[in-house]
């Protein structure tokens, strides 16, 4: 119930603890990798890219867990192939904090933590893929229809968190 609100936290757990000033969620949805597979492509990934579409690099494959635990990229990136018959691109590796942060979470949190991808709700939202990029006048104009249409209306001010986040 009540408007749509936006925090701003440095540290996962720190950042639900603030989504839950007015009571303990029921979920937590995430845009991070939530379940690191030891080999190969996770379905998830597979089903998000077809979802996406013609914009799928908005979706990065999820590196396996040995590469996200990898010291450097380049070891990463064998470490990949080696499992996984692919590479590791520089922002999913690094993002390797982020996502070990939110499994360490999601292990021990009293509620389902769940995987989200809000490119993918997006063309669920419009009926098809998107054809317009989100950083784009356009892009952003449909996303925020598309929320609107389900009631999710954004005034415009989101505080802190509106500072710093990118369209």
């Amino acid at each position: 119930p009540g408007p749509p609100s936006a925090h701003v936290a440095r540290r996962f757990a720190d950042l639900v603890a603030l989504a839950s000033a007015d009571g303990p969620p029921a979920v937590i949805g995430v845009d991070i990798p939530v379940g690191l597979p030891t080999s190969g492509r996770r379905a998830a990934d597979v089903l998000a890219k077809a979802a996406v579409g013609p914009l799928r690099s908005s979706v990065f494959v999820t590196p396996v867990r040995a590469a996200l635990l990898a010291p450097d990229h380049a070891t990463a990136v064998a470490v990949n192939r080696r499992l996984a018959g692919e590479g590791v691109s520089i922002q999913a590796y690094g993002l390797r904090h982020r996502v070990l942060e939110v499994e360490e979470y999601a292990a021990g949190a009293p509620h389902p933590v769940l995987e989200v991808h809000p490119e993918v709700v997006f063309a669920h939202l419009h009926g098809a893929p998107l054809t317009v990029r989100k950083p784009s006048w356009a892009g952003a104009a449909l996303r925020h229809r598309l929320l609107a249409d389900q009631g999710v209306v954004l005034d415009g001010d989101l505080g802190l968190a509106g500072q710093d986040a990118a369209v």
